[in-house]
């Protein structure tokens, strides 16, 4: 499948991430901007549990992190 890319869409610096998982499963993830005015919410988007750990291999991939398991 070919990539549509949208070249008008702005890029935007952030600061902080906010994330939260809903019982069915779906994460709500809000990214924020930190300025002398205050905090600005830049985008939010909903996905689903098991893309979003896709999407944090590909992180951990670029980053060479791999965070240690959570101790339960």
């Amino acid at each position: 499948m070919a990539k549509q890319l949208n070249h008008s869409l702005n890029t935007t610096w952030v600061d902080t991430v906010e994330v939260g998982k809903r019982n069915d499963d779906l994460v709500f993830i809000r990214f924020l901007t930190n300025l002398p005015e205050g905090v600005f919410e830049q985008m939010r988007i909903i996905t689903g549990e098991e893309r979003l750990r896709d999407f944090v291999d590909k992180f951990c991939d670029v980053l060479d992190y791999y965070p240690r398991e959570k101790e339960k």
